[in-house]
């Protein structure tokens, strides 16, 4: 075992998505895929989960809302899981500066008015605030 290499986790990734990358199949990471089982209903529901934690992107010239977002490749790759596979994803926002908690579905973002989305640096997709639900931010601590 001593002559065993432990790699850094970030390594790791980068060897398999070099992997993946040469044999040409396409490939992204959420965070986490969850899953509802009803068996009265027979449905069977997967949802890829998304989290991030930022502070949000303040109302100024170029957008007139607060909001937040994500990376548009990452914004393109889980609607076109969307789109394939009917898997929807789910965005968490831990908004790190006000203390708050969003999420919204993506394809409920992506299907929104052009107005409440902004294009930063043509790399990440903004969000108006009013597009998501707001939820309770969990501090770490039981109450």
């Amino acid at each position: 075992m001593a002559d065993m290499i432990r790699l850094d986790a970030h390594i790791k990734e980068h060897y398999a998505r070099k992997l993946f990358i040469d044999e040409g199949l396409h490939h992204f990471s959420p965070d986490w895929i969850v899953w509802r089982n009803e068996p009265e209903s027979h449905l069977l529901e997967f949802v890829e989960v998304k989290t991030k934690p930022e502070g949000k992107f303040t109302a100024g010239s170029n957008f007139p809302y607060d909001g937040h977002g994500l990376d548009y490749r990452q914004f393109k790759n889980y609607m076109e899981c969307f789109k394939q596979f009917k898997i929807r994803t789910k965005l968490i926002i831990y908004d790190i500066l006000d203390k708050k908690m969003y999420w919204q579905y993506i394809d409920c973002l992506n299907f929104a008015e052009s107005k409440y989305k902004y294009y930063c640096n043509k790399r990440i997709i903004v969000f108006a605030l009013c597009l998501y639900n707001e939820g309770e931010f969990y501090n770490g601590t039981k109450n």
